[in-house]
């Protein structure tokens, strides 16, 4: 699932268990990693990306389980996602 934000470009890593999926803004300043909590996805920032990338590079990842990331059998526990 693309961002669908200007300037931003998707990817994925594999962890060697599962594989995460995750975009990158801008190269417009220091890097601020975006995690969002545990019922959402990436892109529940979208209202934020705007004024963020003026200043900032934005990265906002889908953890395990959510949006375009792999699942795995259960770790979908509060703590598991800390």
């Amino acid at each position: 699932m693309a961002l669908l934000m200007n300037g931003f470009a998707d990817h994925t890593i594999d962890t060697g268990e599962v594989e995460i999926a995750y975009s990158v803004g801008p190269d417009n300043g220091p890097t601020l990693l975006m995690l969002h909590g545990v019922t959402s996805r990436r892109d529940a920032f979208n209202k934020l990306f705007d004024s963020l990338t003026k200043n900032y590079r934005v990265i906002a990842a889908d953890q395990r389980g959510h949006g375009n990331s792999g699942h795995t059998p259960g770790h979908y526990m509060t703590p598991d996602h800390g």
